[in-house]
C-alpha cells in the first residue's frame, strides 16, 4: 500500500502534529490550533483536522499567567493589608487613661516637747538605784534616766540627808518626756512615787529644791517590783 507523504508547508499551513503539545502549536499566523487527537486513529496526516481555537479558549490562554499571579498575590495583599490597618489602629489609639491616684501622706507621729527643764542633763543608771547626790546652788536640778520596760511596777523615793534643810521635790517622766507624776517631801518624811509602766523606754527622774532656793544632800531609791 503506497505511503502517503506529509502535507507540504503551503498545503498545511494550519495542520498540528499529534506529538506537539497543545499549548505549543501555532498556525502560520501565530494562533494557536486545537486539533481532534481523539479520532485521529491513523496517525495519518490526512486525518489531522486543525480547528482555531474558540475566543474564549484562546483569552483564557492568553490570559492564564494573569489569572495565576493574581491567584497568588491577592490574599499576599490582602493579608499586608489587614496587617497595616491593624498596626495603624494600633499607633493611632489613644493610650487608655490611667486611674489618677492621689498619695496620702502618712500621718506623721506628734513628737511632745519634754516638759522638763531645757537645763536638765540626765545621768544614766541601772534599777534598782541608790544615789546620794547634792544639790549644791539655788535653783539646781539633778536628772537621771533608767531603763524600763512595760508592766513593771517602780517604788521612787527621794529624802533629804539628816541634818539637812533642803526639801527636795521629786518629778518622774514617761519615755516621751511628759510628766507621770512628782512628789514633795514634808516634815512627815521623805516623798514616794510608786509607778505601773506602760511602755518599755528610759524613765527620767528630776530632783529639785521645793522652794527653788535651799540646797543639801538628798538620797534618790529606786526599786522595781
Amino acid at each position: 500500500m503506497p505511503i502517503t507523504p506529509p502535507p507540504t508547508n503551503e498545503d498545511n499551513a494550519h495542520v498540528l502534529y499529534y506529538e506537539e503539545t497543545l499549548d505549543d502549536a501555532l498556525d502560520a499566523e501565530g494562533e494557536h490550533l486545537r486539533a481532534p487527537f481523539a479520532d485521529n486513529t491513523q496517525h495519518s496526516w490526512a486525518n489531522l483536522t486543525p480547528q482555531h481555537p474558540s475566543w474564549l479558549v484562546n483569552l483564557w490562554w492568553r490570559a492564564r499567567w494573569a489569572v495565576y499571579a493574581l491567584a497568588f498575590f491577592t490574599p499576599l495583599a490582602i493579608f499586608g493589608a489587614l496587617g497595616a490597618l491593624v498596626w495603624a489602629l494600633n499607633g493611632d489609639a489613644a493610650p487608655a487613661a490611667l486611674p489618677s491616684v492621689t498619695a496620702t501622706p502618712a500621718p506623721t507621729a506628734t513628737v511632745l516637747a519634754p516638759q522638763w527643764s531645757p537645763d536638765v542633763i540626765f545621768a544614766t543608771h541601772t534599777v534598782p538605784a541608790r544615789i546620794r547626790d547634792v544639790l549644791s546652788a539655788p535653783g539646781a536640778r539633778r536628772g537621771y534616766q533608767f531603763q524600763g520596760h512595760a508592766g513593771e511596777v517602780w517604788t521612787l523615793a527621794v529624802e533629804p540627808l539628816p541634818d539637812e534643810t533642803l526639801t527636795p521635790t521629786l518629778f518622774f517622766y514617761a519615755p516621751d518626756g511628759q510628766r507621770i507624776c512628782a512628789a514633795r517631801c514634808t516634815d512627815a518624811g521623805d516623798a514616794q512615787i510608786v509607778a505601773l509602766l506602760e511602755t518599755a523606754g528610759l524613765y527620767r527622774v528630776v530632783v529639785q529644791a521645793a522652794d527653788e532656793t535651799s540646797t543639801g544632800l538628798f538620797l534618790l531609791t529606786v526599786n522595781v517590783e
